[in-house]
């Protein structure tokens, strides 16, 4: 999609700008909170896969770090503001994590042209001491340092956001299975997306953990298109190398989150607004899920160089309305919201509460 096509793709509502420095502490600190009651909620998700539980907590660590990034770009930042998607989403707009992608390559370039962080601390502690006032001026660089230092870890959700490959047993055909993992910044909806592939790897003669891996990771970036339907997604990576072969695609969809921050007409955003505090919210998250039923041969190629090869079989389940509109086997909704909401939903919004895969969560 072109630049041009992403901008245009947002109302005012997905980059809606706040007027002072205090409005976004109180929404960075909303977001951290929020997000660290979603990675304690899944303590209590005993019966799911500990694999997958691990690697949605790595993910959305990953995300807060991110938060984190963008709070240390904006606190001192008095020429820009931070544009957040306050439309399904209340998360930071894709554009600021792009922006984040594209600084990545220059930190060192920036880096180069401030103090040290040990010197910024003197100097601050110096200019504290003997004027008795806050020198902003050097916060505000000591702030820069920090931002672009953290942006050359790997510690943090970018547009695309690699994950590890493991080795978790056989199929039935004796071939090894494995399970990769990958984030990305959803540029229509504005929220992370989580997936995780489960695999079989064919090829006897490469280690796909230790040399093939790399090879893989671009396999994967280059198929990845988060506005596809997931059956797309795991059709793409069948195709793309012979001796790949998807049996399990996961997609975790975090959000949206209705507060007080949402400006969309939304049931639960205006339920929240008149009748919860501040710190009331309902965060949701979806998972889609797409898995292989079996194999078939299918003739590939011209007349010349014609071959077999064995793709899979994706299960769409065409008896569920949300299944078969999303072009999935399975779609899965979970809520996690304050107690006094999820009462009321239970009482007066019970479909919000009958189509959950759990129960919701509270806190």
């Amino acid at each position: 999609m072109k630049t041009i096509d992403i901008i245009d793709n947002f109302s005012d509502l997905d980059r809606i700008r706040f007027e002072d420095n205090t409005e976004y502490i109180a929404y960075f600190n909303f977001i951290k909170d929020a997000f660290n009651k979603l990675i304690d909620s899944l303590r209590s998700r005993t019966q799911d896969n500990p694999i997958e539980i691990a690697i949605l907590k790595e993910f959305l660590q990953k995300y807060l770090n991110t938060v984190e990034l963008l709070r240390l770009k904006y606190l001192f930042d008095d020429n820009d503001r931070m544009a957040i998607d306050l439309s399904d989403s209340s998360f930071p707009n894709y554009l600021e994590i792009r922006k984040i992608d594209a600084e990545v390559q220059k930190a060192d370039q920036y880096l180069k042209g401030l103090p040290s962080k040990e010197a910024l601390k003197q100097e601050i502690l110096d200019y504290f001491f003997n004027r008795k006032a806050q020198p902003v001026h050097l916060l505000k660089k000591l702030g820069q340092v920090e931002y672009y230092s953290a942006l050359k870890s790997s510690n943090f959700m970018r547009l695309f956001t690699e994950g590890s490959i493991y080795e978790i047993g056989k199929g039935s055909n004796g071939a090894k299975r494995y399970i990769y993992n990958w984030a990305s910044y959803d540029s229509m909806s504005n929220r992370p997306f989580i997936y995780m592939l489960v695999f079989e790897f064919a090829n006897t003669t490469i280690n796909i953990v230790k040399e093939g891996a790399k090879a893989f990771k671009e396999i994967i970036k280059k198929v990845n298109h988060d506005s596809s339907p997931l059956s797309v997604i795991a059709k793409d990576i069948d195709q793309s190398y012979d001796s790949i072969r998807p049996k399990v695609l996961k997609r975790v969809d975090i959000g949206p989150i209705y507060c007080r921050y949402s400006k969309e007409n939304h049931d639960i955003s205006k339920l929240i607004q008149e009748q919860f505090s501040d710190d009331d919210f309902a965060f949701f998250y979806t998972t889609e899920i797409v898995h292989s039923v079996g194999e078939k041969e299918v003739k590939e190629g011209g007349m010349f160089n014609r071959k077999s090869s064995l793709r899979q079989i994706f299960f769409v389940d065409e008896t569920d309305k949300d299944s078969l509109e999303r072009h999935v086997s399975e779609v899965n909704r979970y809520l996690i919201a304050s107690h006094p909401v999820v009462q009321y939903l239970n009482v007066n919004m019970r479909e919000y509460i009958d189509n959950l895969k759990i129960a919701p969560i509270t806190f």
